[in-house]
């Protein structure tokens, strides 16, 4: 293991198993891609895995990607960071998958967390984006605490998590959930200390009522400032036949159903509702003759992408304005490909228009979603994402997966580290030839 405290990209060429090193992977320095290369970080509870953060609020411009992280307390963080990307990461078996703290302007994006206590987590940070992830099978699936505040969380699934879905508690305000997949329904809504989870199944609804096969439970949580409450709430569906201008949203206390106040937006295949203070399970039911099908978001989790020392030097063997650099890192391997002069291109900002059309397969087949999306393309090895969305809500976001080559310098295959400083070495090895030269001329003289 080892800590990063100079820009450029670098790639990890081998499984990694260390259960001492605490980070694992600490990232100190700004403009660092770290790529996993596809390989498995293992650790043990009481460590961190991998871990940005140089102890101030000015780091910035850090991608985590391409890399499986097990067996940790935090196995990926982000902390006093802005401007970074974590993506196509697998995080699992650890207290927190992916954590991003007292940060902005950082997006997850495409990640698999699964069997973590938390499964992404977002603590005192702010306008943060948390985008086409999957987090299923933890204790929680999305966690928002502390202060959390304008975060977007658009177009994730988060299933079969024990305790919640999604969380949001300790005061985390104005959070804008846009199509959250909890696997009994979708559903967006913006949420302030608020709970939610999906349901076994869709209960019973009011009589002479057709609905639309989607629920949610929502619980407030306790012990608040400020009050629990979700300031909007909307329930998605699709292939809807009969009058479904007479959906509306209802809640069922345990008791009762209840109707709400609730807008159909026909087009979007929506309904929804506002200012919601009381909770329970929620679902949206119409006149008898509705009926119509839950939406199940089409995202998968990430496919890791393996490098080797081969495939990751052999191709570039040679660079201007850049050097190889290779760590031994316990029984693993990191190589920096390039100080400034990589070609990398990472397309994971946050700045996106969604504007796109909904394809959909019927009976239990999943949404099919076809989208166009306005990312920013940055070059280079800095990633500089910008969390502002247009969200349209009319269809979800195509993934916006990182590609990436790099050109390295320096003997890749060898694992060894090739630097020259000062004159140049055979700019040396002249001049001390010319001395032995007169040296050895000097001393034939003296002989004779």
């Amino acid at each position: 293991c080892t800590t990063i405290s100079e820009s450029g990209t670098y790639v990890l060429t081998t499984n990694v198993t260390n259960r001492t090193a605490n980070p694992c992977i600490s990232i100190t320095a700004n403009n660092v891609v770290f790529d996993g290369g596809g390989h498995t970080l293992a650790g043990d509870k009481p460590n961190y895995g991998i871990r940005v953060d140089n102890g101030a609020a000015d780091q910035s411009n850090v991608t985590i990607r391409n890399v499986r992280a097990e067996g940790w307390v935090r196995a990926i963080s982000v902390i006093n960071a802005s401007d970074s990307v974590v993506e196509r990461t697998i995080t699992t078996d650890s207290i927190e998958g992916v954590l991003v703290q007292e940060s902005t302007g950082v997006v997850v994006q495409n990640n698999d967390a699964h069997d973590n206590a938390l499964g992404i987590h977002i603590r005192n940070a702010e306008r943060n984006v948390v985008r086409r992830n999957v987090a299923n099978d933890n204790k929680w699936g999305i966690h928002l605490e502390f202060r959390a505040k304008e975060n977007r969380i658009v177009d994730n699934v988060a299933r079969n998590n024990s305790n919640q879905d999604l969380m949001s508690r300790q005061d985390s305000t104005a959070n804008v959930i846009s199509r959250l997949d909890i696997g009994s329904g979708t559903f967006s809504f913006v949420t302030t200390n608020v709970a939610l989870k999906g349901t076994d199944s869709t209960p019973s609804g009011p009589s002479d009522r057709g609905g639309v096969n989607s629920s949610a439970s929502a619980l407030a949580a306790t012990s608040e400032e400020l009050d629990p409450a979700l300031d909007s709430l909307t329930v998605h569906y699709r292939n809807a036949s009969g009058d479904v201008s007479s959906l509306a949203v209802w809640r069922d206390d345990g008791g009762s159903w209840t109707e709400l106040d609730s807008s159909v937006q026909g087009s979007e295949n929506t309904v929804s509702t506002g200012n919601v203070t009381e909770f329970g399970t929620f679902a949206a039911f119409g006149s008898s003759d509705v009926s119509g099908e839950r939406v199940i978001l089409d995202i998968s989790p990430p496919t890791l992408t393996e490098r080797s020392v081969e495939n990751v030097s052999a191709a570039n063997a040679t660079a201007s304005n850049g050097t190889m650099a290779n760590e031994t890192m316990g029984n693993g391997t990191m190589t920096n490909e390039t100080a400034t002069a990589g070609t990398d291109t990472t397309t994971g900002t946050a700045t996106m228009t969604e504007t796109a059309t909904t394809t959909e397969t019927t009976g239990a087949a999943a949404t099919t979603e076809a989208a166009t999306t306005t990312t920013g393309t940055t070059s280079s090895t800095t990633a500089t994402p910008s969390p502002t969305e247009t969200d349209t809500n009319t269809a979800t976001t195509a993934s916006a997966d990182t590609t990436g080559s790099a050109t390295v310098g320096g003997d890749g295959a060898g694992g060894q580290t090739t630097e020259t400083t000062g004159p140049g070495f055979s700019l040396l090895v002249g001049l001390v030839a010319l001395l032995a030269a007169g040296l050895l001329a000097t001393r034939r003289g003296r002989k004779r």
